[in-house]
């Protein structure tokens, strides 16, 4: 792998990381979880119609497509950073990570459901020991009901990113991966939209710290991020690109400490730490599968 394609992909995962922080920030500083995804994907929105105009080839969806789009974009960023937010609340920013690492999991689901794969014995290993580390972090609860609340929020974050990588392999066989994201990401904004008055209500209450963070996350994880990740892709195979995702809660975690003082406690990390080991063995086992 090339030096300037490594670059893409450490930068891609330090933005996404840095978006579970940003999450944290902007709630901290006065919006809403439905205004602060809406706030945030209008800009990222906007911004994304620069590399849309540069592809070399766009295809008009048709109707059936469309339609498609406009689901995998509801589930997999409306609801997805719906479910974030209203976690963050009251998860902090370093567990919702290591829960979010739950993703590769969950896909397995997915992929059994809707594209008919099958789930080898081996894997099945990976998958109990992520949920072992799910149970501890369940374990360590801290808020009482409200904790488990937003454990639940973040679990269906989960579960609508999870979704959202399966849903869009068919589309991919006539989209460009970027057109693709830019039109889900479009469509999940609309959704969005029914937060619109909510929006409105928060933005000249909301503290400039809340709004710098809105920003952030539009620009930088939003638009940035996802044109980075897919430069990388196009220079490198999907799977050894993946294998980056894997750093992602430990940089989030990193970061919280370093910006919003979290600090997980022992038994809590200990959980997200086994969390991660489970979503790494599914990864590399399927990686060695397959380059038989």
């Amino acid at each position: 792998m090339k030096q300037g394609t490594q670059l893409f992909l450490c930068g891609t995962v330090t933005l996404w990381s840095s978006a579970l922080v940003g999450i944290r920030l902007g709630l901290a500083g006065g919006y809403s979880p439905g205004s602060l995804a809406l706030l945030r994907y209008l800009i990222a929105s906007l911004l994304l119609i620069i590399p849309y105009s540069q592809l070399p080839q766009r295809t008009i969806p048709n109707w059936r497509d469309a339609l498609r789009i406009i689901l995998i974009g509801t589930i997999g960023i409306g609801l997805y950073n719906l479910m974030l937010n209203y976690g963050e609340t009251v998860v902090p920013a370093s567990i919702a990570g290591f829960i979010i690492g739950l993703m590769p999991v969950f896909t397995l689901f997915f992929a059994f459901l809707i594209i008919k794969e099958s789930i080898p014995r081996k894997i099945w290993w990976g998958i109990f020991t992520s949920l072992g580390g799910l149970l501890l972090i369940a374990v360590n609860e801290r808020g009482g009901f409200a904790f488990d609340k937003g454990l639940l929020c973040i679990l269906a974050a989960a579960m609508c990113g999870s979704f959202y990588a399966v849903a869009q392999k068919k589309l991919l066989l006539r989209y460009h991966p970027l057109e693709l994201v830019i039109l889900s990401i479009w469509g999940g904004t609309l959704i969005l939209c029914l937060y619109f008055p909510q929006m409105l209500h928060d933005l000249p209450q909301a503290s400039a710290q809340g709004t710098l963070a809105a920003i952030y996350l539009g620009i930088f994880p939003g638009a940035v991020a996802y044109t980075l990740w897919n430069y990388a892709l196009s220079r490198t195979h999907a799977g050894r690109a993946s294998g980056y995702l894997y750093t992602m809660p430990l940089i989030t975690a990193l970061l919280g400490a370093i910006i919003l003082q979290e600090y997980p406690e022992p038994l809590e990390l200990f959980g997200g730490l086994i969390t991660l080991a489970g979503a790494v063995y599914i990864h590399f086992a399927y990686k060695q599968m397959r380059s038989r």
